[in-house]
């Protein structure tokens, strides 16, 4: 096979991107560039949103047998009005860069088992998940908030191998610090929210110490994936929760330089 047949070979196998045409109507209608035809998210298609309304309620499980293909909503909003779960498998990306995603979905899940590697990224823009169940990120599968918002619920971190979520800006949002397991459940060892340079992420409905103990002194919140989070700040947001952040660094090179003095004078002693 020579090298310019082994590149066309890749490039007929990439996904085709398919694009709303910005105005209102259900995933499912003739409101897509693609001849008028939804994307076949199978692999096939890959399926992005710039603006309009658009409202998933064909039935069934949203991002269920997507396999490889991937979403985009860089604009306008995308919103899952019926109870089903929205679940993705395979190695999809999903990616929030503007616009608006909402989601009453019972569950929210990112990968079905830990062979999956589907992955969420946020950017810009909102991912709202309103329904009473859980927004789940399994073993091998990704999720980073690097700016806008997320917020659920309550967070299943873990099942099928240890997870990450690292957010690095925006606002991460745990919606009540008071239900079961303080609103974030740990399948495996080694799953954790990793909070580092701006990224915030907020808990209502819990205090400060409750905060602390709930999510620092257990390892679910680390800063920089280290254990010891003594470069994690937990301040009340004057609305009956907490907000936890990274020290600034200017403070944070203060609390190694006073951490190094007391070793040194400890070694004088």
């Amino acid at each position: 096979m020579t090298l310019a047949t082994a590149g066309l070979l890749t490039a007929s196998s990439q996904a085709a991107l398919v694009l709303w045409d910005g105005g209102t109507g259900s995933w499912s209608d003739s409101n897509w560039n693609g001849g008028g035809a939804a994307p076949a998210m199978d692999g096939t298609d890959d399926a992005q949103i710039d603006s309009g309304l658009v409202t998933y309620t064909p039935g069934g499980d949203f991002g269920l047998g997507f396999g490889s293909s991937n979403v985009t909503v860089s604009g306008g909003e995308l919103t899952q009005t019926v109870s089903n779960w929205w679940q993705f498998d395979g190695s999809t990306v999903f990616t929030v860069s503007g616009g608006v995603v909402n989601t009453s979905a019972n569950n929210v899940q990112f990968g079905n088992s830990g062979a999956d590697t589907a992955s969420l990224v946020i950017t810009s823009g909102e991912f709202n998940h309103t329904g009473n169940g859980e927004f789940k990120l399994r073993g091998g599968n990704t999720m980073t908030v690097s700016g806008g918002s997320f917020s659920s619920r309550f967070l299943s971190l873990g099942d099928f191998g240890a997870a990450t979520i690292d957010v690095s800006g925006g606002v991460f949002k745990i919606n009540d610090g008071s239900i079961g397991a303080n609103g974030i459940y740990i399948g495996s060892a080694g799953s954790y929210i990793d909070i580092t340079a701006n990224g915030v992420m907020n808990v209502g409905n819990i205090s400060v110490s409750d905060a602390i103990t709930a999510y620092l002194d257990s390892d679910k919140v680390r800063f920089g994936g280290d254990i010891d989070n003594a470069l994690l700040s937990v301040t009340d947001d004057g609305a009956g929760g907490v907000n936890i952040s990274a020290i600034p660094e200017p403070a944070a090179s203060s609390l190694i330089g006073m951490a190094g003095l007391l070793l040194l004078l400890r070694r004088r002693r």
